[in-house]
């Protein structure tokens, strides 16, 4: 890596200071300085909190001690059984065309994209470990813990590609998959028949055993030190001493992957072609996870709605072709909801209505703040078709309904699949209220973050450690839950009023709520349609 040639250095400088221009580039305007302003004032706000916040307590660094090694031992499972046949590292097309015709080695090419994910993390690093403070006893072990996690993780991705170059396709078919698939059954199964089930012996309990075991001892010290670093108490000896040892297991890491210097260039440019074709179909409205062309799917027409019936029609196709997306919402939610259901049983009667209202409404809060910014099938797909939409003989009304109307229902049917564990749970007492307030709830997420695009345009990142648009993300939903919240106030404050002076009657208050709330949602139409009317595509498609 240290004989990397001194071209490909000056590229990873030119590329950071790339990044660094075109983050004081948006300057010039009036929404770049009140971009700069926000961005600036949420990390003051996270320095602030992580400067006044106090130190994790010895629980809390004991849980992660706990539960971090294996957790991670299973990340790495997951992504050996479910890593599929893109085996080349990814390079972006420019990349492809310009670097692998120079005169350059293979390991040349290597370092140069070890360094740059390398040098990418840790800038995350510095901003995530401001976050993840809470967890940790100081800032400098939460910094230094999240770089050697982030490390860890991408340079065991690299060794997966490079070892699938090197194996060939054979490696990773459906045989390999079943059969490290029924290995790793069989290994839990003798986990769980050593050290107990852990829904009897407690979760903690379970994972102290685990680690006691021998082949436990063995299978975890190589992760242990990434977690010892990132809880650790003391700078010296306890930070130094374990960062020492996890930077001794990531050089390990390195040296097998320049090992693994197969010939590997032309599956990476396989890969990275079909990764890119990936992405601009999502920017287009694919979907998160890619999206099927087959035309035997199709939905009847809907009515013209004055020109939103066939935009919304539009969408719903394409939300209907992203099936895998839907498949992945339901994936992540519905274990959680069958958990709570099978193992999280109340003690008593009487807490069985906060307990089941304790599982599903912060449920419903992660699928309002996940769902806006991961449905990509309203403005945000059809930013390239901007200037088709401006010219059809639509009102802008009409044309922001028919774009937002397809995200809309589809998490509102996903938050009445999470409710219906309250039917389930035959708590439904407020099954009725929540569900009524659960649509303009999500009209709102979704009408609010496409306003935001509106505003801010910008495009899906082209290749992974686009720290900009990795901030750009976080700053948008920040704002939108802001934005939500001062959206909602004057709709609680009016509900709790009627409640109190009607004599506590649940039913007039959530009228009101609803009443009230359906008028701030058609207010906010009315916003998303003023900024796609004054959209200007020659100036703001990026």
């Amino acid at each position: 890596m240290l004989s990397m040639h001194r071209s490909l250095w000056l590229l990873l400088r030119l590329r950071f200071k790339g990044w660094g221009r075109r983050m004081l580039s948006g300057l010039g305007s009036v929404r770049g300085i009140l971009m700069m302003v926000l961005a600036g004032g949420f990390v003051a706000l996270m320095l602030l909190g992580a400067i006044l916040q106090q130190h994790a307590s010895t629980e809390t660094l004991e849980r992660t001690r706990a539960y971090g090694p294996l957790a991670l031992i299973g990340m790495c499972v997951m992504q050996l059984l479910f890593s599929g046949n893109e085996r080349g590292l990814y390079f972006s097309p420019a990349e492809v065309q310009l670097l692998f015709t120079a005169p350059l080695s293979r390991r040349q090419l290597l370092a140069y994209k070890v360094l740059g994910n390398l040098a990418v993390t840790l800038l995350v690093a510095l901003f995530l470990g401001i976050a993840f403070r809470a967890w940790t006893a100081s800032l400098p072990a939460a910094m230094v813990g999240v770089f050697l996690l982030f490390a860890f993780m991408q340079l065991l991705a690299m060794i997966l590609n490079l070892a699938g170059c090197a194996l060939g396709a054979h490696a990773f078919n459906r045989r390999r998959q079943l059969v490290l698939g029924i290995l790793a059954v069989a290994l839990v199964a003798i986990v769980v028949e050593t050290t107990g089930n852990p829904l009897d012996v407690g979760w903690a309990a379970w994972a102290r055993d685990v680690q006691d075991t021998r082949i436990g001892r063995i299978v975890l010290f190589p992760v242990r030190g990434f977690f010892e670093a990132f809880t650790a108490e003391r700078l010296w000896p306890d930070l130094v001493q374990w960062t020492a040892l996890s930077l001794l297991v990531l050089g390990v890491m390195l040296g097998v992957i320049f090992l693994l210097d197969a010939h590997y260039l032309e599956a990476a440019a396989s890969a990275s072609e079909r990764i890119y074709a990936r992405l601009e179909r999502v920017r287009r409205g694919g979907g998160m996870t890619g999206y099927s062309t087959s035309g035997r799917l199709t939905l009847p027409r809907l009515p013209r709605w004055a020109g939103a019936g066939p935009l919304a029609w539009r969408q719903f196709m394409g939300l209907l072709r992203a099936w895998k997306s839907v498949l992945v919402y339901v994936a992540i939610f519905l274990p959680m909801l069958l958990y709570s259901w099978f193992f999280a049983a109340p003690r008593d009667e009487q807490s069985a209505q906060r307990s089941a209202l304790a599982v599903v409404l912060p449920l419903l809060s992660m699928l309002l703040y996940i769902g806006p910014s991961s449905l990509r099938c309203d403005f945000r797909a059809d930013i390239d078709r901007m200037d088709v939409l401006k010219a059809l003989p639509l009102s802008p009304w009409f044309i922001a309904l028919g774009q937002i109307l397809a995200p809309t229902v589809l998490l509102t049917l996903l938050s009445w699949l999470v409710l219906g564990y309250l039917l389930v749970k035959q708590e439904t007492e407020y099954l009725l209220l929540i569900a009524a307030l659960a649509v303009p709830a999500t009209f709102l997420m979704i009408a609010l973050e496409n306003l935001l695009f509106l505003w801010y345009p910008t495009r899906l990142t082209s290749g992974p450690g686009d720290f900009r648009h990795f901030g750009r993300i976080m700053l948008r939903g920040i704002s939108r839950l802001v934005l939500f919240a001062l959206a909602v106030a004057p709709a609680a404050i009016a509900a709790t009023a009627v409640y109190f002076l009607s004599g506590r009657i649940q039913l007039l208050a959530g009228i009101t709520a609803w009443l009230l709330s359906a008028g701030i949602c058609v207010g906010c139409l009315g916003l998303v349609a003023l900024a796609f009317q004054r959209f200007d595509v020659a100036r703001d498609v990026p």
